[in-house]
């Protein structure tokens, strides 16, 4: 009697075993499928993370990175499982195909955290995005200007030494990433067409401040705008509302000019 007990519950646990492996199997796939997704979705956003530079493709941004944390937890979530499940799978019949699926499902999830992890690396190296940072700093800047001086910008002629000298700051980030350039000089232009008028006049998608080459003082138009700086694929424009954009070059003629 106590024999066929013991017996009973042997069986019992193999289905456990098997069911353990499965569904670590499973969530593996999971993640593996959402770290395609998550690549996919942030390549076509130009690798730009939501809620600090609006990238060409907003919404694949948003899947991307949802795509991503999501992948890399259950991946985090599966590696342990599934070690463990690799001596557990030794106790336990059939024992060469437990430990083999066990040892698949770590393969595995190891392999999805580092494709997630490859997504977030090419992400967190974007040039661009480390650009659109210094310009956000800087249109906070802009608008602490604005509001001490009535609401205007910076007379156009010398807007970079006379923001340099209400934030001394502002040098860093209108050359950045270049260092130790001549006071005044900037990879920033200023939109001509906004001379002398108030920031709470412009249009949200007026463009305001944009990609260059470095020149003193630089204010102009779109024939200054130039992708050079990210391998022609756009460039970083802050615009009226003070929010920041990655432009594709294949965008520069949809760009407002004119208040």
């Amino acid at each position: 009697m106590v024999e066929a007990t013991a017996s009973d519950a042997s069986v019992q646990r193999k289905p456990r075993m098997r069911n353990l492996v499965r569904c670590t199997l499973g969530v593996v796939g999971v993640s593996l499928i959402l770290a395609v997704m998550a690549n996919v979705s942030l390549y076509m956003n130009d690798d730009f993370l939501p809620d600090e530079v609006k990238g060409p493709h907003p919404l694949a941004g948003r899947i991307g990175v949802a795509s991503l944390f999501a992948g890399m937890f259950m991946a985090v979530c599966a590696a342990p499982v599934s070690f463990l499940a690799i001596p557990l799978g030794l106790f336990r019949a059939p024992r060469l195909l437990n430990v083999g699926a066990a040892s698949a499902g770590l393969f595995l999830s190891l392999s999805a955290f580092g494709f997630h992890n490859t997504a977030l690396t090419r992400v967190r190296a974007n040039p661009a995005r480390f650009r659109a940072r210094e310009v956000a700093r800087l249109a906070v800047t802009v608008e602490r200007y604005a509001g001490k001086r009535g609401g205007y910008l910076p007379p156009s002629t010398s807007w970079c030494e006379t923001l340099t000298e209400f934030d001394p700051n502002v040098m860093r980030y209108l050359t950045y990433p270049l260092r130790d350039e001549p006071a005044g000089s900037s990879t920033l232009a200023l939109n001509g067409n906004l001379d002398s008028k108030r920031l709470a006049e412009f249009p949200d998608d007026v463009v305001l401040l944009f990609g260059t080459k470095i020149a003193p003082n630089p204010v102009g138009d779109h024939t200054l705008l130039t992708s050079d700086n990210y391998d022609g694929k756009g460039a970083v424009v802050l615009f009226g509302d003070l929010h920041v954009e990655f432009v594709k070059t294949s965008d520069f003629s949809k760009l407002r000019w004119q208040p």
